[in-house]
């Protein structure tokens, strides 16, 4: 393991990021719920008011609250400057996404416009406080690795993400103000899954991969140059799905704009995945690890889209619908919870042991107590966890064109959920039990 430059003394005390991770599996298993409540037809369309609260169980109740509690123990890490205000403002963050979040998806499911209303309330005061919050420690001055560049342009797709879906759920609360918000929907959904969530990704795994798989560290340039590639091309296409959704013509040339626009898009995004793959297969200890087969999967499965993408015209047999359907599948579940999974594991493990041994250090009688990193969260756990996540993908894509399947996949993907949890709470519960072990040692 690589700790060189980074400031663990900087890290906020562990139940900051450790409350939103183990929040998180939770709202995945309602998911996975929701889907077997409805597995007649919620894969039929993602237009659906099912399949949107299907979509923001997963999206803000588990990629969010992920990466809200990840970006508080990795920002003080890399930089050794906290977000402004961390202890006060988590809770109410915390608080803001767990209401927020239930009450977006009740909306959608009970089509009632007091739930959209209060929905916005929490979200806004969630996400928006964090936002802001980041905002003002980024626009500073702080020293910090490249990964410090690459935040900031995440911070742009997130306000934009935020934007556009405060707008919708405006829309959806106040049905008599008749606001156009349809033509937001590809635009929010771009930016939030193409924008965001891969810089995110990028950022964190630039740090998180040379740290724990010792690999050379991602070159400046690639951070840079891609991350600002791929801001450049989503504001580009966005202006360009914009205005041609007002006008409600296509012409030759915007046709070809668009064609260009999306190939450079899908390139960047190849690149990404085969760097990042490339990236992994350097490390210098090339040792059983389980949560490499996350990283490879998750990277194959943006590779999987561009693929499915391009080849739209050759699958005219398939309903578009489906197509899309399979798109974002490959790329919220296959990609992004994959990644995210295959790191909890190890960042959950690492912070639980450095608690521990700081503890110990100023119990010095308790030093034996300090148990192995690998045993907090097992080789055994985690290999259980990645054939459970792994069903959970390949089932899912069966469903969304043979429906007989859903109940299989949603009983999968609760499984999946459920280990995950256990696997964490488990962690969180031996931290517990130490301390107290430790401190009367």
């Amino acid at each position: 393991m690589r700790m060189s430059g980074l400031s663990l003394d900087s890290m906020p005390p562990l139940f900051i990021p450790l409350r939103f991770f183990l929040t998180a599996p939770w709202f995945g298993g309602l998911a996975a719920l929701l889907l077997l409540l409805n597995s007649d037809d919620i894969l039929a369309s993602r237009w659906s008011n099912e399949m949107l609260a299907f979509t923001h169980l997963l999206t803000l109740g588990f990629m969010m609250m992920i990466m809200t509690g990840a970006l508080f123990q990795f920002i003080p890490v890399i930089t050794g400057h906290s977000i402004p205000g961390t202890k006060k403002i988590t809770p109410i963050i915390h608080i803001g996404l767990i209401v927020g979040t239930f009450l977006l998806v009740t909306a959608f499911l009970v089509k009632t416009a007091i739930f959209f209303q209060l929905a916005v309330i929490f979200l806004f005061l969630a996400v928006g406080l964090f936002a802001i919050a980041l905002t003002r420690l980024l626009l500073t001055n702080i020293i910090g690795r490249e990964a410090i560049f690459v935040l900031r342009l995440v911070n742009i797709a997130l306000f934009i993400t935020l934007g556009l879906g405060l707008y919708m759920a405006i829309a959806y609360a106040f049905p008599d103000l008749a606001i156009p918000f349809r033509r937001y929907t590809d635009i929010h959904l771009m930016w939030g899954l193409l924008g965001w969530t891969i810089l995110l990704i990028m950022a964190v795994s630039s740090q998180v991969i040379p740290m724990f798989y010792v690999t050379p560290s991602f070159p400046a340039l690639y951070l840079r140059g891609l991350s600002t590639g791929i801001i450049v091309i989503l504001m580009l296409l966005s202006w360009f799905y914009l205005s041609q959704s007002q006008t409600h013509t296509q012409t030759q040339g915007n046709a070809e704009l668009l064609w260009w626009g999306e190939l450079l898009f899908s390139l960047e995004i190849l690149f990404f995945c085969f760097y990042t793959f490339f990236m992994l297969n350097q490390r210098k200890r090339k040792v059983k690890d389980i949560t490499i087969n996350f990283w490879r999967l998750a990277l194959m499965m943006p590779v999987i889209a561009v693929l499915v993408y391009w080849s739209n015209d050759s699958l005219w047999h398939i309903a578009a619908e489906r197509l899309e359907i399979l798109l974002g599948m490959l790329l919220i579940f296959g990609f992004t919870i994959s990644s995210i999974i295959g790191m909890l594991q190890k960042i959950v493990s690492f912070i639980v042991y450095l608690h521990l041994q700081r503890l110990s250090m100023s119990h010095p009688m308790g030093m034996g107590l300090l148990p192995n990193m690998q045993t907090l969260i097992s080789v055994k756990s985690q290999e259980v966890q990645f054939y459970l996540h792994l069903s959970t993908i390949l089932l899912l894509a069966i469903s969304i064109f043979y429906n007989a399947w859903t109940p299989l996949a949603a009983l999968m993907m609760l499984l999946d959920f459920m280990w995950l949890a256990y696997n964490l709470t488990r962690c969180a519960k031996t931290y517990l039990e130490l301390e107290k072990k430790i401190k009367a040692a």
